[in-house]
């Protein structure tokens, strides 16, 4: 007996379902389909065949690989990929130009490699690849032009970042063609023609952080947030002060404001919210390399705008000042000197004896290791209590850097502590015995600690100097004794805003 099958939308199916009666599916499937197209309605039909349109542009001498490449659903191409070209056909003849000669292209690609070449496309772009070429860009300009060109990167990928930190670059403008100097030889070399160069600023001291309801901001004040450097442009008018406002600038160009602009009154005067804040960078910039000048220099052209702490003579950037770099200044006038170089002048430097406080309390005593409530959250999502054996977030405060480390849990103890606010509202408790490495002061104790500054970051772990603006007495609790090496870490009270507090040997002698 011979049973009628109407319908073949099941498509071919594999072998091992050839006894497979019980799927639904198998009453519509076919063993072997060849030369045939199956419509969505269940028939079937003979494939159209080809036609020969033209011999490709070396015939009978090298190989062509031909590329299906879809402009829209009205208009189609086959590239004909060859040794060193690529020519197009589209509605069944080839694409010629205005005098009658075939549309082509030159690419890199030679008979033997053209096989290998893998490739994407989207709308009028197709990216081609392979492994002994830059990627190339073929680009649809019309209906009878195209071109190829290298793909053009604009950020990135990079290779990690330089983990030394005594190697430092300085570009010599934030824009335009750029001379990138080093402080160290054998940094460059002339292989490195064409490629990005990815600078950032590791000095962050004199840019504060963007706070909401900030007061007495002026324009062309400098401020951070989400990595990103803002310049105020312009405020809101209508009162006798202005607040910022709480939306946080995190666009990368342009300007946008952070707040309504409307006027409010504190009860005793009308103030506005809202301040124009102007992109200026995003804390880093890239150049790509263009001509070697020596080991320790090469010139290159801005792709990403620089950041200013990055300008200036190599491992002197403008916004760092020390002793040997020229800073902002280029020039120092010291009254009585009268060598011909600088390097030669004699200057004293007066100072007061300082004294010990007489009414200074003597600090309690206990562990000082026993840094940090034990409730405390940590980066990546861990109570303090619970990071045994777990890395954490530690803090370089020299660089405000960030590197994981496993941290070990020597004790939980009861200590009397300190909650610890920063500027921004994070906070932190730590034990009373406990020092912090502040950047203006060194290591001090909690109760001297307000209005001196902590590294303090969000979930981003971006972190910045913050000043702690509130100090107060937290009572008896669970704090944690943390070992994560001769490091600094974070914490925080409440999970998504961290302060770094200490765990160096520094702050335990």
């Amino acid at each position: 007996m011979k049973l009628v099958q109407p319908s073949f939308t099941g498509g071919e199916i594999s072998p091992s379902l050839y006894a497979r009666t019980d799927l639904a599916r198998y009453a519509n499937s076919l063993k072997t389909c060849r030369n045939m197209i199956v419509s969505a309605y269940g028939g079937c039909y003979n494939r159209p065949g080809t036609r020969f349109l033209k011999a490709t542009k070396d015939s009978g001498s090298k190989k062509s690989r031909l590329i299906p490449f879809q402009f829209s659903s009205q208009q189609s191409y086959v590239i004909e990929l060859g040794h060193l070209y690529a020519r197009f056909y589209a509605n069944g003849a080839q694409v010629v130009d205005g005098g009658g000669a075939p549309v082509a292209v030159t690419t890199p690609y030679t008979e033997d490699d053209i096989w290998g070449v893998r490739l994407t496309q989207s709308a009028d772009v197709m990216q081609l690849v392979h492994r002994k070429y830059p990627p190339q860009t073929l680009k649809r300009l019309s209906a009878s032009s195209f071109s190829v060109g290298e793909y053009v990167v604009y950020e990135g990928p990079f290779q990690p970042v330089n983990p030394n930190l005594a190697i430092k670059l300085a570009a010599s403008m934030s824009s335009g063609n750029v001379t990138v100097s080093s402080n160290t030889a054998g940094v460059f070399s002339a292989d490195m023609v064409g490629m990005l160069v990815y600078l950032e600023d590791s000095n962050l001291s004199l840019m504060k952080p963007w706070t909401s309801g900030e007061k007495g901001i002026t324009v062309g004040t400098i401020r951070r947030n989400a990595g990103k450097t803002y310049r105020a442009a312009q405020l809101s008018t209508g009162g006798t002060y202005v607040l910022a406002g709480g939306n946080a600038p995190q666009h990368d160009q342009g300007a946008q404001w952070d707040g309504p602009g409307d006027v409010r009154s504190d009860g005793t005067a009308n103030y506005s919210v809202g301040v124009l804040w102007e992109y200026l960078d995003s804390g880093y910039g890239i150049v790509k390399l263009s001509a070697y000048v020596s080991d320790s220099q090469m010139t290159g052209v801005v792709t990403k705008q620089l950041p200013s702490g990055v300008l200036g003579g190599a491992g002197s950037p403008e916004l760092t000042w020390s002793l040997t770099g020229d800073g902002t200044t280029t020039t120092f006038t010291i009254a009585g000197n009268t060598a011909v170089s600088t390097d030669r002048y004699v200057v004293t430097v007066g100072g007061t004896e300082v004294v010990a406080d007489p009414n200074a309390q003597p600090y309690p005593k206990g562990p000082v290791e026993a840094c940090v409530a034990a409730m405390s959250h940590l980066p990546g999502g861990m109570l303090a209590q619970d990071c045994d054996g777990q890395a954490i977030a530690c803090v370089d405060h020299a660089a405000l850097t960030v590197a994981w480390h496993t941290a070990r849990i020597a004790m939980l103890s009861l200590q009397p502590c300190w909650r610890l606010e920063s500027e921004s509202g994070a906070w932190v408790v730590i034990s009373k015995c406990t020092r912090c490495e502040t950047r203006e002061r060194g290591y001090v104790y909690g109760d001297a600690i307000e209005g001196l500054s902590l590294p303090v970051a969000g979930d981003d772990l971006a972190f910045h100097w913050e000043r702690i603006v509130r100090v107060e007495d937290a009572g008896e609790q669970l704090v944690a004794k943390i070992y994560a090496g001769d490091r600094n870490y974070a914490a925080g009270g409440e999970p998504g805003r961290y302060i770094s507090t200490h765990n160096t040997s520094v702050a335990k002698r």
